[in-house]
């Protein structure tokens, strides 16, 4: 619900004032976010007059009173001219085309005590961003914070890793294109990591869909192979035998037909007629 209040307007109906207060009182809010919300109540007499002021100011609650009746018709009409003109019109077939959906993302990163930064401020483009440095410089911490600020709490093990050794608190800071900032506290404890978002998670109150991938470490310079053909297996050939001279097996790592090898039966003969040379 805090997600919601903080990226939507929402419009309280068929409640009293007091039920709206007691069902705010037990939600904990952080901060109060851009967006106006509206309360159309049933009242009578004057003191209504205060708690609508406490609801304004403490929530951003824009009372909307009508006067008590019986089966409230007044309600009726109203969600009936609400509805009518929130409704798409027609579109004729001349109407200009659709603009084109507004691009989502951020504007500006801050980071404290984040990996090995102690303070970084960062303007991103709306398209497309690249961090180019050398190995161990933060490239990677950058986007592990700027993804643990999205996540909030969900982060896990990641939460743990970017704050900066040494310190017991980091802060990731974002600024989305539309200028709304959303601010992540992480704090280390005996038990791991605890993230604190106000106004709220970001994943929620802006309604974005996150994706993510690991870093490209694998890349290789060889040649790209692409699909192979399915061939049908051979049997390999057989080998050659090798070439005799004069009868005689040559000397080398050819192998017999009893599997021994042609060079140790030379060498074994060498080393026999060794001792008749040495006596003649």
């Amino acid at each position: 619900m805090e997600a919601l209040f903080v990226s939507r307007s929402l419009l309280f109906v068929g409640c009293s004032l007091e039920g709206i207060e007691a069902y705010l009182r037990g939600i904990k809010f952080r901060g109060r976010g851009p967006y106006r919300h509206y309360a159309v109540v049933a009242v009578t007499g004057s003191t209504w007059r205060a708690k609508a002021d406490s609801l304004l100011h403490r929530y951003g609650i824009d009372v909307l009173p009508y006067g008590l009746t019986v089966n409230h018709p007044e309600l009726q009409a109203f969600v009936e001219r609400l509805l009518a003109d929130v409704r798409p019109a027609p579109r004729s077939p001349a109407a200009a085309p659709s603009p084109e959906p507004k691009v989502l993302g951020l504007k500006r990163v801050h980071l404290e005590n984040i990996g090995p930064f102690e303070a970084l401020h960062l303007t991103l483009h709306e398209r497309w961003n690249v961090f180019l440095g050398n190995n161990g410089v933060g490239k990677s911490s950058i986007l592990r914070a700027a993804a643990a600020a999205v996540c909030g709490q969900d982060a896990g093990q990641d939460a743990e890793r970017i704050i900066k050794f040494g310190a017991t608190k980091g802060q990731v800071k974002l600024e989305t294109l539309e200028g709304r900032e959303y601010i992540a506290d992480f704090f280390r404890t005996s038990s791991g990591v605890e993230v604190k978002c106000l106004p709220g998670r970001l994943l929620e109150s802006e309604g974005w869909l996150a994706l993510g991938f690991p870093a490209l470490r694998t890349v290789t310079w060889g040649a790209i192979k692409g699909p192979q053909l399915d061939l049908p297996r051979q049997r390999p050939p057989r080998p050659t035998p090798s070439p005799s001279s004069a009868g005689r097996p040559t000397r080398g790592p050819t192998t017999s037909s009893s599997g021994s090898s042609t060079s140790t039966i030379e060498s074994r003969r060498e080393a026999l007629r060794a001792p008749a040379i040495a006596s003649s």
